[in-house]
């Protein structure tokens, strides 16, 4: 009687586990394929976390499109780490130069971070296209930039692909001045498609 009760509890367990796995292999799949209602939720989760957050604009097949908002230059400490000619440790305050390459470096990091964390997640993802929002408090927010990469386009696995990415890319920062300011692409001309990612909810 108890070998008998066994096999009956194997045999539905071992159907459960079928059932269980067959709905794996079905989401799975779905991911692979791009279906947006499995690719969507799986890029949300994994950005909820973020630095810089992240709204996803549209993802369907192997392609996705992201908004992420990053802080403004006042982010940045005011003063920099110094080593006097002495040698010894000590801050100074950032040339304009200097606090530039410093933003467009954190700009970079946060679109790296990103980019990084769509391709682990959904590994059916060959494009993203994402734009930088940038959110200084009391000022509107304002477009940094435009880029889309793919995923065998780019070393991704450098610290430092992001800021490649922003200064090589045709829709990347733009910068003016000898200081190499970071300036907002002009309101007016902004895309349906980038002024839709202002109103994206995060």
């Amino acid at each position: 009687m108890g070998r008998i009760h066994a096999a009956r509890a194997y045999e539905q367990l071992r159907e459960q586990q079928q059932v269980l796995q067959s709905r794996s292999d079905a989401w799975w799949h779905s991911l692979l394929a791009g279906d947006p209602a499995v690719l969507q939720p799986v890029l949300t989760a994994a950005f909820s976390d973020n630095a810089a957050p992240v709204s996803v604009l549209d993802a369907r097949g192997d392609t996705v499109v992201l908004a992420v908002l990053l802080p403004g230059i006042d982010v940045l400490p005011d003063k920099k780490p110094h080593v006097t000619p002495t040698g010894k440790l000590s801050v100074r305050k950032w040339t304009k130069s200097e606090l530039n390459e410093a933003y467009a470096d954190l700009l970079g990091a946060h679109t790296l971070a990103t980019i990084r964390e769509a391709w682990a997640v959904a590994p059916g993802l060959a494009k993203i296209r994402i734009m930088g929002i940038r959110r200084t408090p009391g000022m509107p927010e304002d477009l940094l930039f435009d880029v889309s990469v793919t995923r065998n386009g780019g070393n991704w696995t450098d610290d430092g692909w992001g800021r490649v990415t922003l200064d090589a890319s045709p829709g990347g920062l733009m910068r003016i001045g000898r200081a190499r300011e970071i300036t907002p692409w002009p309101a007016d001309r902004l895309t349906s498609d980038q002024l839709r990612a202002f109103a994206a909810p995060r």
